[in-house]
């Protein structure tokens, strides 16, 4: 028991550092966003969708995980990305894992179905990266913090 808890201790421990070696040279050339706000790529947020304690789970059985990006008239995509994540593996059962959304301004990530923020030590550790190579401040993550997912309704 000791030595499985060892192994995924180095295992995650090897994740983090690999998203950090992916990362890090992207701090360098980090720049603010077509409109001068600063924000993630869609690429970094592929990553914390990877990083989710859901997707992980279902990749530690050995299956497969893919997403889909998602558009639609009610999903605010100005400021998300928002994808529908999928394990298309197993015949007859649900390839669904979930519907997720990533702040593009601050990196956090939310449920599209039951609209709670994600966390975990991983996906912490990855944010905190993002944010510093973007210079997306705590001021920011403050402001930007509280915009729904969802495109306001039209009267």
């Amino acid at each position: 028991m000791n030595s499985m808890k060892r192994l995924r201790h180095i295992l995650r421990t090897s994740v983090c550092v690999a998203v950090v070696c992916v990362l890090l040279p992207m701090a360098r050339q980090a720049e603010a966003g077509p409109s001068g706000q600063k924000q993630i790529a869609v690429h970094e947020a592929e990553i914390l969708i990877c990083l989710l304690p859901a997707v992980r789970d279902v990749r530690s059985q050995g299956k497969p995980v893919g997403w889909t990006r998602e558009y639609g008239p009610n999903l605010n995509v100005a400021d998300f990305y928002h994808f529908w994540v999928l394990s298309p593996d197993d015949e007859g059962v649900s390839p669904n894992i979930g519907h997720f959304s990533v702040n593009r301004h601050t990196g956090e990530v939310w449920n599209g179905v039951t609209e709670k923020k994600i966390e975990s030590p991983d996906l912490s550790a990855v944010q905190e990266i993002l944010r510093l190579a973007h210079r997306i401040t705590e001021s920011d993550v403050k402001q930007y913090g509280t915009v729904s997912m969802w495109r306001p309704a039209e009267h």
